[in-house]
């Protein structure tokens, strides 16, 4: 029985991670908020990802991003768990905190139903940070369902990090 089964264009992109990460030698870890653990589950679903997965935060709750991951609450507070800064501060906490990664992916924004924090659904904020780089973070406005939202964030986080490793 199969519990779960990824759809191919996100097996398709957490396999080209996979694999560039361990030509390259690089190690992943993520802190996700709005997709609650699912880009852990694609990196963890492919083969060879033992030599390059870490693992996850999932940081759904501020407090969370604030505890696990060393976001500031007064941000938080501030500009809201969605917000491109917070985003940053996820993957560079990420990445300090776990001392064996060379790549940090983040995910923090509105999954759905309807909005939150007076923020739409949809808007979600992906970064990725390589050690000793600067973040980059990206802003996207995803249309359709919670789950669509979700699985186009996936699908973004994999290929930034993509982008970055190597």
């Amino acid at each position: 029985m199969t519990v779960f089964e990824l759809p191919p264009d996100l097996e398709h992109l957490a396999r080209r991670l996979v694999e560039a990460s361990a030509d390259s030698g690089d190690r992943v870890v993520t802190a996700e908020s709005c997709t609650a653990g699912l880009i852990g589950v694609c990196l963890a679903s492919v083969p060879r990802s033992s030599e390059v997965f870490l693992g996850s935060f999932v940081t759904y709750r501020a407090a969370m991003k604030t505890d696990a991951l060393g976001v500031s609450a007064d941000l938080i507070e501030e500009q809201t768990p969605y917000h491109p800064e917070v985003a940053r501060r996820m993957a560079l906490g990420a990445l300090e905190r776990a001392q064996h990664a060379t790549v940090a992916l983040a995910v923090t924004g509105v999954g759905g139903p309807g909005p939150d924090c007076g923020k739409p659904q949809g808007l979600v904020y992906v970064a990725v940070v390589k050690r000793g780089e600067e973040p980059r973070v990206e802003e996207h406005r995803f249309p359709g369902s919670p789950k669509e939202v979700l699985a186009q964030a996936v699908r973004t986080a994999l290929r930034m990090g993509l982008g970055r490793t190597g």
